[in-house]
């Protein structure tokens, strides 16, 4: 969704690609919503979408965690692999599970997430 007079984020400025049509469908099924108009959600989809990165950190910040994190990659238009990929390297203590949906990928991950699980929960 390029806005006039919005700048297009400079990195991974295609991993993201809800575009304003979508949400111009959203907005035909909110007829009971009228506050809900194209501006606002344009204005949503900036906030959420227009830095380039995950929406609650930026990437100073996720590089200045030292907690232990698994990431899960994303596959879809709302949480693309790349951001998923850059989340786990700029996190110095994390493991990055690259698949995990479905199949043998599914079940390979439920043994790393319960291994990580354990290794990083405190004992009692």
């Amino acid at each position: 969704m390029n806005t006039p007079g919005k700048p297009t984020p400079p990195e991974h400025a295609g991993a993201h690609s809800l575009t304003l049509e979508r949400g111009l469908r959203v907005l035909s099924t909110l007829g009971d919503h009228p506050e809900v108009t194209e501006s606002v959600l344009d204005a949503f989809y900036q906030n959420l979408y227009g830095p380039g990165f995950v929406y609650s950190a930026d990437r100073a910040f996720v590089s200045s965690c030292r907690t232990p994190c698994l990431v899960l990659a994303g596959n879809d238009e709302a949480h693309p692999f790349p951001i998923s990929e850059e989340v786990a390297k700029l996190l110095t203590n994390s493991e990055f599970i690259q698949e995990w949906k479905t199949g043998p990928a599914l079940a390979s991950a439920k043994v790393r997430i319960k291994e990580f699980l354990a290794k990083h929960t405190p004992r009692a």
